[in-house]
Order: structure tokens, then sequence, then C-alpha cells
């Protein structure tokens, strides 16, 4: 019986728990909620009265900057007057200023607290130059993101651009100090309330107070011109010494003083239908979400484009989804098939490359990633990606899962662009052949009467008509080099040479070009002496001499300089560098973005101004990046242009470069072989180009033959002896690669050393200058015909005859 006596005040204790808990809970939340609604008051009033004075200063400065373009500017004394007094009635404001056209600061109100400003470039900084320049370029104020100032503190700056008419007339620019904003908009009795801090992007950019707790906070997003901040709101020491209280406190302990008897015994026999109940509750989740995840991947795998499998490679089962069962063209739905069916549907040319790829992963582990064409229900063969990963048990593939994609329309894609390049690369060579053959008789003839002894005025038009053939050429050979660059064509020569060459040749063709403009061309080569470099210095030169005449083509009055050699890493450093720049008339940054596109000139006057067709600089950019290197550009408006050309060439220590031959042969005079005249055989159908050919080798004083297609060039060859052919390939009757088969086959039935064979060609595309090689022919040379190249390749290959012969055996038959 004492023992039920108990109860009563067990019972009656655990009631004034329960009752006092819940008081002082009560009571405490009532505190914290007092202290957050005075907390969301204060943030709400510092917001709006943020945002408003902000807006007023801005409407007040704009309204100063329009003052200013209304009457076409102001005395200096009366707009210093003028922005102390506007800083002196917004406490906002750290200072008003004005830039100059310049972007140089001048005028600054007040000057006290502000003179590291004075004087100060307001575009020394990336994110201050491109706001003040998104100011002056669209003629709308604008504002800076939050930034530390040169004099101390953070804000944020507002500038007002002045034009009179189309005349920059400088900025007003408003200096904004977050610390003065703050303690503006937030009401003075509140000043000892609450902890700020205000922050953009993340960045604390001020804050004020010290916060008793980081847990009641109110926040708020002030929304600025060009920015956000965000502020945080804490209660400071005054808000709590004013809103709580240590009533809560005794509460609380009275409460834990009478709920330890009760603690013990309840704790028991609650414990375990807590843990019944959290158990059936986590068995209802792990349920609830299975069930998710398993419709997940149903919905993933109906709404895929790609189809999976399953291949259980013990019991030889494979399982097909329903998405690819309907890419094959069968019913939408899953079926388990034996791997003999797969195998069938695959197409006989790809079948055992999937099985050697199957197996090796299987084997080995090495990636399946295959494209395949697959037998569709209708019959018809479809190309797909099949991809797959195996499951092992110790070592051992127990399963292989993995997806198909179709991609029939991908290669078919890949087909017609394919084709389309072909047929680019066609027209290309046809027109360059057209092209070529009319214009070898143009300059042909032309270079022919420039060594008669004419008079002075048909020399003058003689030359107008070689310097216009010689544009068109250039024109053609760099039309011809891009396409070369598109289609990967371009054939990289490797070996050693020295920079400086480089640069003394650029120098020397560009020199006089440039004294005649009255500019200074500087060249600069620092590679160390005794190191060459390995690589291809044809293009490399190419790459220079397209920045260098672009560089003195777009430059009036200044200098052009370039520099070559090693990157700053160091002499020895696998990098080279070459740097163009010039003092011109420079480009925008958007002009530089796509300065590299194919015929894009930096505006449309461009071309009018100063000629060219926009090709140059895409060369480069192609050339460069086959080279495995880069070519960036930098230039502002009427401050000039450079550009930096970065390419990996390994430096090659002059012991062990390779020996540079000296060039043995002399161009000039008549040529012969034995004492007596050479007997060339020359096949060209086209009658001007005979004519200038025939005016080309009658100044070589040789025994020429001249014929005019390829049936001709073999009879005459079969019955004279020659000692250099020259053949055009397009001929009638039999060309010119018909025609080099039957010399050919006519020397090896008599034992004869091989004549030299030389390709007269408008096609100079890589693949058909690759062609004649394979061909048997000697050397080729490209239409419109350069006497001095003719002659240099015809004295080499004579040369080489001259050498064969006397290393040929006795028993041999000469020619």
């Amino acid at each position: 019986m004492p023992r039920y006596r108990l109860l009563i005040p067990l019972s009656a204790a655990l009631f004034c728990v329960i009752v006092f808990t819940s008081l002082s809970l009560h009571v405490r939340s009532q505190e914290h909620y007092a202290v957050r609604v005075h907390l969301e008051e204060i943030a709400t009033n510092l917001q709006y009265n943020l945002t408003e004075r902000v807006e007023m200063n801005l409407n007040g400065l704009e309204r100063m900057a329009e003052r200013w373009i209304r009457v076409g500017g102001t005395d200096q004394t009366e707009w210093r007057a003028d922005a102390l007094d506007y800083v002196g009635d917004h406490a906002e404001l750290r200072s008003v200023q004005w830039a100059n056209p310049d972007f140089v600061l001048e005028w600054v109100e007040p000057v006290a607290g502000n003179e590291a400003v004075i004087g100060l470039d307001i575009l020394f900084e990336e994110f201050r130059a491109r706001a003040v320049m998104q100011a002056v370029n669209s003629r709308r104020a604008n504002n800076s993101a939050a930034i530390d100032f040169i004099q101390g503190g953070t804000g944020f700056l507002a500038y007002f651009p002045l034009y009179d008419g189309d005349r920059f007339d400088g900025l007003i620019v408003g200096v904004f100090d977050a610390a003065n904003m703050v303690a503006a908009g937030l009401p003075e009795d509140y000043a000892d309330y609450v902890a700020i801090q205000v922050s953009e992007g993340g960045g604390l950019i001020h804050q004020a107070g010290t916060p008793v707790s980081l847990q009641l906070t109110a926040e708020r997003t002030v929304a600025l011109p060009g920015s956000v901040w965000t502020v945080n709101l804490f209660p400071a020491g005054a808000l709590y010494a004013e809103e709580f209280s240590s009533i809560p406190i005794f509460l609380l302990g009275l409460g834990v003083l009478l709920s330890i008897a009760v603690g013990v015994g309840t704790h028991f026999l609650a414990s375990g239908q807590i843990r019944q109940r959290e158990l059936a509750e986590e068995r209802e989740s792990a349920y609830e979400a299975l069930e998710r995840n398993r419709e997940r991947v149903a919905l993933a795998v109906r709404g895929s484009s790609d189809g999976f499998w399953d291949w259980d490679l013990e019991r030889n089962v494979l399982y097909h989804s329903p998405r690819l069962r309907a890419l094959l063209g069968h019913p939408e739905e899953a079926a388990h098939i034996v791997d003999a069916e797969y195998a069938d549907d695959i197409h006989p040319d790809d079948r055992d490359r999937s099985e050697r790829a199957l197996a090796a992963h299987i084997k080995t582990g090495a990636d399946y990633d295959l494209q395949l064409r697959f037998r569709c229900a209708n019959g018809e063969y479809r190309w797909f990606r099949t991809r797959g990963i195996a499951q092992r048990n110790d070592g051992r593939a127990v399963r292989m899962a993995g997806s198909i994609t179709d991609i029939t329309d991908l290669i078919e894609a890949r087909d017609r662009a394919n084709a389309a390049n072909r047929a680019k690369s066609d027209f290309l060579a046809n027109m360059s052949h057209e092209i070529r053959t009319p214009m070898n008789g143009i300059l042909g003839m032309a270079r022919v009467l420039a060594d008669k002894d004419l008079p002075d005025d048909v020399n003058s038009k003689l030359d107008v008509i070689v310097r216009s053939g010689d544009t068109l050429m250039h024109l053609l050979d760099d039309i011809l080099d891009l396409s070369k660059i598109e289609a990967g064509q371009i054939e990289l020569d490797e070996a050693p040479f020295d920079l400086e060459i480089i640069g003394s040749r650029v120098e020397a063709l560009y020199r006089d070009t440039a004294d005649k403009k009255g500019l200074t061309l500087e060249v600069e080569v620092t590679d160390r002496d005794g190191v060459s470099r390995h690589g291809d210095p044809l293009r490399l030169s190419q790459i220079a001499n397209n920045l260098v005449a672009n560089a003195i083509k777009f430059t009036a009055s200044g200098k052009v300089r370039m520099t070559l050699g090693p990157t700053a890493d160091g002499p020895d450093s696998d990098m080279i560098e070459l740097v163009v720049s010039d003092t011109g008339i420079g480009m925008s940054e958007a002009q530089c973005q796509s300065i590299f596109e194919k015929f894009v000139q930096a505006d449309s006057s461009t071309t009018r101004r100063f000629g060219g067709t926009g090709l140059g600089l895409a060369i480069c950019k192609g050339l460069a990046d086959q080279m495995g290197g880069t070519i960036d550009v930098a230039s502002n408006p009427g401050q000039g242009t450079t550009f930096t050309v970065r390419l990996p060439l390994a430096p090659v220590i002059a012991d062990t470069a390779s020996p540079r031959s000296p060039d043995l042969i002399t161009i000039g005079g008549a040529m012969t072989m034995d004492g007596r005249p050479v007997r060339i055989l020359a096949a060209e159908d086209n009658l001007t180009n005979r004519l200038v050919l025939k005016a080309y080798l009658d100044k070589l004083a040789v025994d020429l033959t001249m014929v005019e297609n390829g049936a001709e060039a073999v009879t005459a060859f079969l019955n004279e002896d020659y000692d250099l052919v020259l053949l055009d390939i397009q001929m009638p009757i039999k060309n010119g690669e018909d025609a080099l088969s039957e010399i050919r086959a006519f020397e090896r039935d008599q034992g004869r050393l091989p004549t030299p064979v030389v390709a007269l060609t408008a096609n100079v595309m890589a693949d058909q200058v690759n062609r004649y090689a394979m061909l048997g022919f000697d050397a080729h040379t490209e239409k419109p015909l350069s006497p001095e190249g003719l002659e240099r390749t015809m004295r080499r290959l004579l040369m080489g005859t001259n050498l064969r012969r006397s290393a040929r055996p006795a028993t041999a038959r000469p020619r």
C-alpha cells in the first residue's frame, strides 16, 4: 500500500515538471520570437533605406551629369561647389569625382581623405575598366561591383558618361562607401541592437558590431545597379539584454530537478515501443525507396535512346531490353535469347571483329566499344555503337552488360561530310588548274618581254601585268593553303634550321617596304649561338611573313617589331615565341575574337583601304595549330596590335645537328652536258604554254624538241636520246602520266638509267603532287612557270644524272 502512495507525489512532481518545462520553453520561445521580430523590423527598414537612398543618390548624380551634358560642360569652381554640397547632404557618398576623356581623375570633392585618387587612371584594373567601358560604349550609367577603394574602405563606383554630341567629355564618378551606406540606412536607435554583415557574391565587404548569437538572423538582399548585396543582421548584446530574462532558466532548472525521478522509470517502458515503431518505419521507408528506384530505372530505360543488354555468361542467356528490341525493329518488349541468335544479326563483315573484341574483353578486360551493323526486323542493316563491361568473380567474367545506340544517321552524315570535302578539294584542284594554265601564258610572256629592251612606259605596263598576276597567284595559293589545312593535307618538314636565318630573311624581304612607308622595322632573334631548331622552317617563315606584312600594311607611322626566340622558360626551352607588334590602327576586343576566321578583316572598310582577302591570319592560325602551337592577339583601337605565336621547336646543338649541304647549283648561262647543249624533250599541248616554255629554254641554249601530246613524246623518246624530259600532265591522245609509264617501261626493257622527267602541271594539291612522285616523276614544277625555279630543277636533276652515270657499272648502257 505505501508503494502505491508514492505514486501520487511522483505523478504530481511529473506534472509540475511538464508544466514548468513547457512554461519555460514557451517564455524562451516568446523571447526568441520578440528578438526575431525586432531583427526583421530593423532589416526591413535597412533594406528599404539602402535601396531608396542609393536610388536617390544615383538620380541626383545622373541629374548632375545631364546638367553637364545640357550646357556642354561646366566651370570647375561651380562643379566643385555643387559636388561638395551634394556629398555633404548625402552621407552615403564618399566623394564625387570627374574623370577627363583620358580616363584620369582630375576633380574630386571633397579633396580631404581622397588625395590618393587624384590623377588616378580609372582603367588601371580590369574589372574597373570593364565597368567604365560598358558605360562609355552604351552611353548609359553603369556601376561596378563591390571594390576596395584606393583611399581605404569598401563600396562601389557609379559611372555617368558625359557626351557633347558625339564627343566624349569624360565621366562623373560617384563613390559609395559601404560603411556610410549602412550607417545612413540604419535608424540611430537601432545601432547598438544589431551586428551587421554585408556581402556580395559570397565575399564579405562590410561588418559592424559583435553578434551575441549567429543562430538568430534576419537576411535581406539589396538590389543595387550592377550587383546584389546580402545583408545579414544578428542580435547584439543590447537587444538580448532588453528582450531576454532569467525566468526561463529558473523554470527549466526546476523542471530538470523534478524530471530526474520519473525519467529512469519511463525510459525502460517507452524504449521497447519506440524501437518497435522505428523498425516498422525503416522497413516501410526501405520498401518505398526500392520501389522508387525501380520505377526510376524503368522510366530511364524507356526514355533513353539506348537499348540495354545483359549477358549471363554461365547460362549463355542474353537479355534484351524493350528499347533494344524496338531499335532493331521488333515489338517493344523484353526478350531472352542465346548468343548465337545475337551473332546472326551482326553483319557478316563485322562478325569476326565483334567476336575478337568480346573475347579480348572477357579474357583481359580490354575496352569493348565497337561500331557494328545489325540486321533489323525488316532485313535492313543499320549502324549501332555497342559498349559493355564484364562483371567478374575471382577474376573470371560471369556476367556482361552494356548498351547499343543507333548511329546510322551519324555515319551517313559523316559520309556526306567526307564527300563534300572531296568535292571541295576536287573543285579547288580544277579551279587551280584552269586559272594557272592561262596565267602561265600571261606571266610567262610578260617576263619574256621584260627581258627585252623596251621603252620605259612599256616596261611600267609590263610591271603592272606581272604584279597583278602575282597578286592573283598569291590569292590562289592562299585559298589552296587554307584548303590543305582544313583537309589535313599540310605536310610538315622536319629538319634543323637557325632562327637567325628566318629573322634575316624576313628583314631583307620587308625592309624596303617599311622604308617606303617611313616605318622603323626592328627584327631581333634571341636564340643562343650554336643552337638550331628542329621543325619546318618554310611554315615558320610563312607565318612570320604574313604577320610582318600585315603589320606594315596596317601601320601608317611608328614602327613594326618582330622578336623570335625561346620562351621565358629558358634558352633551351622546346617552345619558341614569335612576337610581331606594331603601332598601327589596332582592333577592338570584338574584332580580335573573329580576326582568325576565314575572309574576316577588322571591319568592312579594311579591304577598301588596305586590300587583302582576310585569309592570311586564318592560314597562320591553321599552320600554328598543325605545328602543335598557338597564336594569340592583343590590341586596342588606335594603339597597335601584338600577335604572339608559340611553337614547339626542340633545340638541336650544332655538333649534333645535320650538316647543311651548300647549294652547288649555279643559275644562268648555257646548259650543257659532256661539252654539248643539253638535249631536252618537252611535251605541251597548249600553244601559249609552248611559246612560254620555248622562250625560257632558248635563253639556256638547249637542244629542244617540242611535241604537242604524250603520244608524240613517247615516239620521240623511243627514237632519240634525251638528257631530260618535260611532260605536261593533261594532254590529248595520251596524257603525261601514261606517257611516263611507257617511257619507264622502255628504259627497264633496255636496261637504261632512268632519264629525269619533270611534271609541268597546274595541279598543286598535296595528294596530286604525291601521286606524281609515286608514278615515277623525278620532280614537278607548278604553273605559272618560274624561269628560275624551272632552271634550278633541271640543273639539279642533270647534276644527279651525272653522279649516277659516274657510279654506274661499266656494263650498263648509258643514255
